[in-house]
């Protein structure tokens, strides 16, 4: 399918499309490893020339058996959801059943992951004339958990890719000396925090022996996914397939934006691509997030999820119990079709879960099984966040009340979104106070918790951030805005958002309701100017990164917008004539998409 993204065709330089053809035609070339080395990650660990491209493609999971991303640290070989289970011993054994509500939530989630090619579209749509109305697309960037070793690895012999990465070497040279300018250990005792804690969360890092490109690209998996690497890595790759696509391929991709949008820490990659934050301090600032949630970890006696048998030995003694009790875990969960039907709509009630797990924390007093709700991902998807005998529970809970049914464990090494990160959130906030935001050039869409009594004044002039939206959450006196960052009073409240949101939950499917919002506003002023309705241009949702988990993921929240279009809490009915696209800038595939359009 043509992809929408311009109104006259591109020139593309021939030297970047005949790069991409290679890279894609050795890519697909399977069968000859010869061929596939030079532009496929080989190490150890990867044995398939078609690793790379498969990692995040499960429908072709059936064919082989992929390495245990769950446990990278391991390496071990296991079979996916999606494969038949493994015979048993004895023929009076009866096979597991296929068909339970965690099987069906497992194979959901990893339908998430489906590739471009594979993936169905929301809607069918026609191609638009060269001559249509301006374009109104929207930009979004992956956050945590969206790392994976060898991201970005096809572009490799791309110059503006590897301009891009020695500029990020560079600039994480210079972390050391702006880390000791924010004089943490002093600021943290100014806090309250004692001598200890200070020292545990501010003191400066030991130099890594290993550049970051080199952990990416060499690996393992479990040294990427630490938070102090994974977090500006994925900023970094999400940049880099942004500035390879506007040089190489001669794409204006930012000129073309109309609105920025991040999940999780993705939003620092949005201040970046907007210009709110310079390529430097968003890398400083991603580094740092990483670095003071391994430290509140520490300060809570958690150690990452991703850690090795012996490395967790070593922070909190031996002993399996030590080593499992005091593991971070993060968890995405399904809602069971038969709790949205007892609510009497075709979606979960934000009150009643924050309520049930609030409940679920209630009785226990031991801290080992904390745990919290650390994003409300789509209609029918939350992600659970604590120590992993918390989680575990907790979805264990949730499974027997028949409301959701634990789908994966995510690689991430601590518990975002969590009251364990108050102490990063701290942290966080005395570096925003360092660095100047500046007026991004496009409008950066954020949704947070905000106390209900605060200003609601309108934030901008211009018609498409004319105001704030909000909505009860059922948390206490709190609600949901939905808020965009276009001038330069709002620039304190992105300030605040920022520093806040490591310890908070992210709104995702409210970001997205609210995409549809704007694009519905748009398209509404557009047909009724002089432009012919078949000429409007519909709302185009373009995520760049690694990984296609959140474009699929929009993909599966604007087709339940469409199934249930009076669902409650659902800003706007889409009307059914209207188009919105979603396309991902993550793969070979999509970057050949983009430029033979």
């Amino acid at each position: 399918m043509r992809l929408l993204l311009s109104s006259t065709r591109i020139a593309i330089s021939k030297s970047f499309r005949k790069e991409l053809r290679r890279l894609s035609n050795s890519n697909a070339a399977e069968g000859s490893e010869e061929e596939a080395s030079a532009h496929v990650l080989q190490s150890p660990f990867v044995e398939d020339p078609g690793y790379i491209r498969r990692y995040r493609d499960p429908s072709r999971h059936d064919s082989y058996q992929i390495r245990d991303h769950h446990h990278p640290y391991s390496f071990r070989i296991r079979p996916t959801a999606t494969q038949k289970p493994p015979s048993l011993r004895g023929s009076s054994c009866t096979p597991p059943s296929t068909s339970t509500p965690a099987r069906r939530a497992r194979i959901s989630m990893e339908q998430s992951w489906l590739s471009s090619s594979s993936c169905q579209p929301s809607v069918a749509v026609e191609p638009i004339q060269t001559h249509s109305s301006p374009k109104n697309v929207a930009v979004c960037f992956p956050g945590s958990s969206s790392q994976y070793m060898g991201m970005g690895s096809f572009l490799l012999n791309l110059p503006e890719f590897k301009h891009t990465w020695q500029e990020a070497l560079a600039h994480l040279e210079s972390f050391h000396s702006w880390f000791l300018s924010l004089n943490l250990v002093d600021r943290f005792r100014h806090l309250g925090y004692s001598p200890l804690q200070a020292q545990i969360l501010g003191a400066p890092p030991s130099p890594s022996s290993r550049n970051l490109n080199q952990i990416v690209f060499e690996g393992p998996q479990n040294e990427l996914s630490r938070c102090t690497n994974a977090q500006p890595a994925i900023l970094i790759t999400s940049m880099a397939y942004l500035r390879t696509l506007e040089v190489e391929g001669k794409m204006s991709l930012r000129s073309m934006a109309k609105v920025y949008a991040g999940h999780s820490s993705g939003e620092y990659t949005a201040c970046v691509a907007s210009n709110a934050l310079s390529f430097r301090e968003g890398i400083h600032l991603t580094r740092l997030y990483g670095l003071l949630s391994e430290r509140s970890m520490k300060l809570a006696g958690l150690v990452p999820s991703t850690w090795s048998k012996s490395m967790a030995d070593q922070e909190v003694g031996e002993g399996k119990a030590a080593r499992e009790n005091y593991k971070a875990q993060m968890s995405a969960l399904l809602i069971n079709e038969k709790y949205q039907t007892s609510l009497g709509q075709k979606t979960y009630d934000y009150q009643e879960l924050i309520e049930l797990v609030e409940r679920f924390n209630s009785p226990h007093d031991d801290p080992s099984l904390r745990v919290e709700i650390a994003s409300f991902n789509s209609s029918n998807q939350i992600v659970l966040s604590g120590t992993r005998p918390g989680v575990l529970a907790a979805c264990a809970h949730l499974n027997d009340l028949e409301i959701a049914n634990r789908a994966a464990d995510l690689p991430c090494s601590s518990p975002f979104h969590s009251a364990f990160m108050k102490p990063a959130a701290e942290g966080m906030k005395i570096a925003l106070d360092a660095v100047t935001l500046r007026v991004p050039d496009k409008p950066i869409l954020i949704t947070r918790n905000c106390p209900a009594t605060s200003d609601s004044t309108a934030m901008a002039s211009e018609p498409m951030v004319e105001g704030r939206r909000r909505r009860k959450t059922g948390a206490g006196s709190e609600v949901i805005e939905r808020a965009y960052i276009a001038g330069e009073k709002d620039l304190e409240m992105l300030k605040a958002h920022l520093s806040g949101s490591i310890s908070r939950p992210v709104w995702w499917a409210e970001t997205v309701n609210e995409l549809l919002h704007h694009h519905h506003n748009s398209s509404s002023s557009s047909s009724s100017s002089l432009i012919p309705d078949h000429l409007v241009r519909p709302l185009e949702l373009l995520f760049v990164g690694p990984g296609k988990a959140l474009s699929n993921l929009c993909k599966k929240q604007i087709a339940f917008n469409r199934l249930n279009p009076h669902t409650p809490g659902l800003l706007l009915p889409l009307d059914h004539q209207q188009q919105v696209l979603t396309r991902s800038l993550a793969t070979i595939e999509d970057f050949n998409l983009l430029i033979s359009s």
